[in-house]
């Protein structure tokens, strides 16, 4: 019997002390791992169309018909990614932010993920010519 109770006090030990070591949710490691894992989520759900406009890039200076086919796809392609985004991610940075009382620009966070996924600059200034607005 004395086996038993010893493995239940060795999980008990280390249940504590994963206690000790959880972070505080409103803290800036607790907010940046949230928005972090939001965000992977966010980019693995919508991973085929930040490819199609990844892939676009190519076509941006050429004037062929298989380039501004690419282009075009692209646009719907950024226009579902933004969509989902105001969909599935601002209303749970806005939870983020009124349990913890901190304020993000939705465009600026939007802008900084699609650079984090590697986006090159031409392609967040042709973001920042559809002036998406995430503020609800």
């Amino acid at each position: 019997m004395s086996v038993p109770l010893a493995a239940f006090g060795m999980l008990a030990m280390s249940v504590v002390a994963g206690c000790a070591t959880t972070v505080d949710p409103c803290s800036t490691a607790g907010i940046d791992r949230r928005v972090s894992s939001t965000l992977s989520d966010f980019a693995r759900e919508n991973r085929a169309d930040l490819n199609e406009v990844k892939r676009a890039v190519a076509y941006f200076d050429g004037e062929t018909v298989l380039g501004t086919m690419r282009i075009a796809q692209a646009v719907s392609a950024l226009r579902r990614v933004a969509s989902g985004f105001d969909d599935d991610v601002v209303p749970e940075l806005q939870a983020i932010s009124q349990q913890c009382g901190t304020a993000g620009n939705m465009r600026e966070i939007f802008v900084d993920f699609l650079r984090d996924e590697g986006f090159n600059s031409r392609v967040l200034e042709w973001v920042e010519d559809f002036r998406f607005d995430f503020e609800a």
